[in-house]
């Protein structure tokens, strides 16, 4: 969840972009094994979730997800 968060706050420009780069470019033994790997792969997951997250998903009504939405996206 912090990193969730942390991404959410951070906003960072490119960041499906760089990741799909890194999965296609890097050295695989490098990228998925050891500390790095496990790194990498929590950041893969934390993006994803971002990416489908819905009221649904967060079992939340439509209305409640959307006021939590538009007040973090204007703050």
């Amino acid at each position: 969840p912090v990193l969730i968060y942390v991404i959410l706050k951070s906003n960072p420009t490119l960041i499906c972009s760089n990741l799909n780069f890194i999965n296609r470019f890097s050295v695989d033994f490098r990228t998925y094994y050891g500390q790095t790997g496990y790194c990498f792969a929590n950041l893969c997951s934390a993006v994803s979730f971002i990416q489908e997250m819905n009221a649904k998903s967060l079992r939340m009504s439509t209305d409640v997800f959307e006021e939590f939405v538009s007040f973090y996206s204007n703050a």
